[in-house]
């Protein structure tokens, strides 16, 4: 954990290397630590060292914060959530449930909770993944990896469907604007400016309407 000044305020006992001068410290595995002061801090994640493989950031604040991450590939979760999110990674301005306060640097996946999420990526390549519930996922300017989970999922795209190259055997869609996105199996559907369509069929999903005439009869 830095102050705004770069100084070392408390690390876990896996750090190695010396801390700045005039840095003090708490080593714990489980790092804790109270906020004396207002101000900004950041919380950076260096990578372990000869880890090959990928790791998980958890982190919990009594108050809405600045969570930070430096290098690698990081992913922040709301798989704990009791309610709906909304979570984006270009505006985290309109961040709602228990993403509401979050501010994201260097963070370029997102998982939902068990409800419907409405998930948003920013220009960089993101993995959005829905969890359960009926989530809306929306990608951005990146090659991004979409999965929706259990559920009804929605991939919303910013353009009109004709801006779009669909490749419906290999689950992508590509454009100028947006890359080249691929979705899982777990998706169902994409909407356009203009459209929406059911990627199993390809074809507008059904909309359930009322009958405009009805008969009695005795």
């Amino acid at each position: 954990l830095y102050a705004a000044r770069g100084l070392d305020i408390a690390y876990n006992d896996d750090m190695s290397g010396p801390l700045d001068p005039g840095s003090t410290n708490i080593k714990d595995s489980h790092l804790t630590f109270t906020v004396q002061n207002t101000g900004d801090y950041y919380l950076v994640v260096d990578n372990y060292y000869n880890r090959a493989y990928d790791y998980q950031l958890h982190v919990s604040v009594d108050v809405p914060s600045y969570g930070a991450v430096s290098s690698g590939n990081d992913t922040a979760s709301y798989s704990d959530a009791t309610q709906a999110v909304t979570a984006s990674l270009a505006d985290s301005s309109v961040n709602t449930g228990d993403a509401a306060g979050d501010k994201y640097f260097s963070i370029e996946n997102l998982t939902g909770s068990d409800y419907g999420d409405t998930l948003i990526g920013d220009r960089l390549a993101n993995i959005l993944s829905g969890g359960k519930g009926d989530d809306r996922i929306s990608g951005g300017g990146g090659d991004d990896i979409f999965s929706g989970g259990d559920g009804t999922d929605t991939i919303v795209f910013a353009g009109n469907y004709a801006d779009y190259q669909w490749n419906s055997d290999l689950h992508t869609f590509t454009s100028f604007a947006e890359g080249k996105d691929a979705y899982g199996l777990d998706v169902e559907f994409a909407q356009f400016a203009d459209r929406t369509i059911d990627l199993g069929t390809g074809e507008p999903p059904p909309v359930n309407t009322a009958p405009t005439n009805i008969e009695l009869s005795r």
